[in-house]
């Protein structure tokens, strides 16, 4: 069975277009969605399957995920000053991309942003239906201020939100 991941940054901006002008901007294909809490930028994909475990993650030890996402925010917040946008884009792999607009989001608003990311899959080992991982963060000023209970976020928030985590 395959697992799908899926990005959300919830915003606290009001104007739609804007967050979609800026994904524009940056050449990223993900859909915006308005929420009684903001504007939410929603991004889905195949989870890659790996066949062999690395220590590393059961140890707990970086990855490199955030390095490369913080690369990407710096990337994002470089282009600000009319650098050439699509040679640092075409320099960040596209998964991390979202993460970064998320980062530099943060720093536009004193509240920052929500980062949530759940990886799903249905019928799952012995479980029947949709299961999964769901993990959120506050990001604050480009680096994450606070982890937050998924189940808490989901059970404070909107319906739509818990919907779009789930996919429906």
């Amino acid at each position: 069975m395959s697992t799908t991941q899926r990005f959300i940054v919830l915003t606290p901006f009001v104007e739609k277009t804007v967050v979609e002008k800026m994904l524009q901007l940056f050449q990223l294909s993900a859909q915006v969605v308005e929420l009684p809490e903001g504007i939410a930028v929603v991004a889905t994909r195949i989870a890659p399957e790996f066949t062999d475990w690395d220590i590393a993650e059961l140890l707990g030890e970086d990855s490199g995920e955030e390095a490369i996402a913080d690369l990407a925010a710096e990337a994002i917040q470089a282009a600000e000053t009319a650098l050439d946008l699509e040679e640092i884009l075409a320099q960040i792999p596209s998964d991390y991309t979202l993460l970064a607009l998320g980062k530099y989001f943060s720093t536009l608003s004193p509240y920052g942003i929500v980062h949530i990311q759940a990886d799903l899959g249905n019928d799952i080992g012995g479980e029947i239906g949709v299961s999964g991982l769901v993990k959120a963060q506050q990001l604050q000023a480009g680096k994450v201020s606070a982890e937050i209970p998924a189940g808490l976020l989901l059970n404070t928030l909107s319906q739509e939100l818990e919907d779009l985590v789930l996919g429906n």
